[in-house]
């Protein structure tokens, strides 16, 4: 799923807008009275694209904790997820973080498919990828290989014009299974071989199809069963032989959202209802029957998300609540306001509030939220914005995004100060970062030591005196750009409206 927004470009950093302090949380307090720019561009879970075209990543395994820039791919339009990406002239593209700690990302341009508008994994380990065009073609990409950089892709025969695709996991057979929305209202299916394609002769009129569930143009939903038994035993017809079972208690419903296991629907009333597992298995306790959640007034969308139930009201406000016990009168918690949109993880949400930002909910065990740190959040907080830093008209590639903490932007030790011809050094029994050069014509020689046990900092021997001299976070070492540039003799300056941090060095 993904969203286009208007983004806000903050000068010292994100800035916490109309909530309070106490409702979003330490981490966002540090900003305030800071100016602000609105800039355009489109969002998901781990990504997003800014107005000049640069794409910008962050979360997962081995990837930046911040928003950073994959340099190599220019002119973006929009992220389908599965390392794809649509450029403005409609051709896709394949991008990979090279290994080793990099900065730089392998990126390729996929021919044969052109106007891409979605991308759905066929197997969990990413190699193939099943892409829908503008005009309603499947094609199967077999992923290129790590090292060449090749792959093949190809039109799937016997499936045409569809609008959307989704897949589910039958949990109890181990069965991933693949449903294709027609623009006719038709819903196909198919196994992980893709070879042939079974309609679903019970389902016309279909507006929108999300894992094993479908929502129809008159408000009711049907799903098909994650596991197919009978009696305790394992049924004798395969999938292609069960037929999706309306749900009995819902009705006029105009948003449905299903994690594969569990469902959450909202009506034309704005009302909310739930019905489905309550953990991450199909052996989970479950509410086989809708519930009508009484105290979740006047909502405007709502996911399955880390094991709670989370909706935006039309008015803006947050709301969550735990899969415990499920029943009509159980309460929500209001987490924060101001928000107009949000694209769901399977463990996390971004948030888009209404003065342009983006926010992160939820788990952030390897950095999903986007903030540089990897704890988890019930308040929201503010995904890092994507700030580019250009060294005498070179954009210069980060091995992690900038962080803006306590009004300063910093950056990883090593990431552009040997560029401005410093030695940078470690020494990790005392915890102290230096940045040294020696004098070089009417240049003076610079020594700074940044000393992480007591939190001091000198240049030349003399003390300086700022609220944060380094930082920490994600197992990443931080120095504050300007101090360390500036002594260095360079020039440096923040173009907000742009995004972007110019450093100009003689």
């Amino acid at each position: 799923m993904r969203r286009r927004l208007l983004y806000v470009l903050m000068t010292g950093s994100l800035l916490a807008g109309s909530l309070p302090f106490s409702a979003i949380g330490a981490d966002a307090a540090e900003t305030a009275n800071v100016e602000q720019a609105q800039m355009s561009v489109s969002y998901d879970v781990s990504s997003l694209v800014k107005p000049d075209g640069t794409y910008w990543v962050w979360g997962g395994e081995g990837m930046p904790t911040v928003p950073t820039q994959v340099h190599g791919l220019t002119e973006a339009e929009e992220s389908l997820g599965e390392h794809l990406v649509r450029r403005t002239d409609g051709t896709l593209w394949h991008w990979r973080k090279k290994t080793g700690g990099s900065a730089e990302y392998d990126v390729q341009k996929i021919p044969e498919i052109l106007d891409p508008v979605a991308a759905i994994s066929i197997d969990s380990a990413g190699a193939s990828t099943l892409v829908l065009d503008r005009d309603g073609r499947v094609y199967r990409l077999d992923r290129w290989n790590s090292s060449t950089q090749e792959g093949t892709e190809r039109q799937l025969s016997g499936i045409d014009k569809v609008r959307e695709m989704t897949k589910y996991e039958d949990l109890q057979n181990r069965k991933i299974l693949f449903v294709f929305l027609k623009d006719d209202g038709s819903v196909w299916r198919s196994d992980s071989g893709l070879a042939s394609f079974v309609q679903a002769k019970e389902i016309q009129g279909a507006a929108k199809v999300l894992q094993n569930g479908v929502l129809l143009k008159d408000g009711t939903v049907r799903e098909w069963p994650n596991g197919y038994l009978s009696g305790g035993k394992r049924a004798a017809e395969s999938w292609s032989g069960v037929s999706s079972a309306i749900v009995r208690g819902v009705a006029n419903i105009r948003w449905y959202h299903s994690d594969g296991l569990s469902s959450v629907a909202v009506d034309k009333e704005n009302r909310l209802w739930y019905w489905g597992a309550k953990g991450y298995s199909f052996e989970a306790p479950s509410v086989a029957s809708p519930v009508l959640l009484k105290m979740a007034l006047n909502v405007k969308e709502a996911y399955i998300v880390n094991r709670s139930i989370v909706y935006l009201t039309q008015e803006g406000h947050f709301e969550q609540a735990g899969l415990g016990t499920i029943w009509a009168g159980m309460p929500f918690k209001r987490w924060a306001s101001s928000f107009d949109g949000a694209v769901p993880g399977a463990k996390h949400l971004i948030l888009h509030r209404m003065d342009g930002t983006l926010w992160g909910w939820g788990s952030n065990v390897h950095n999903e939220l986007g903030f540089g740190d990897a704890y988890d959040r019930l308040i929201p907080l503010p995904v890092q914005f994507p700030v580019e830093l250009v060294l005498n008209g070179e954009s210069i590639p980060l091995t992690n995004g900038v962080l803006t903490r306590y009004g300063q932007s910093y950056v990883p030790m090593r990431s552009i100060f040997e560029r401005l011809g410093a030695a940078v050094t470690w020494d990790e029994q005392g915890k102290i970062a230096s940045i040294e050069r020696a004098a070089s014509g009417d240049k003076p020689a610079v020594r700074m030591r940044f000393n992480f046990k007591n939190d001091s900092v000198t240049l030349n021997e003399e003390k300086l005196a700022f609220p944060r001299p380094m930082l920490s976070e994600g197992g990443i070492t931080y120095l504050p750009l300007r101090v360390v540039s500036e002594s260095l003799g360079a020039n440096v300056e923040w173009v907000k409206q742009e995004g972007r941090i110019y450093i100009e060095m003689e």
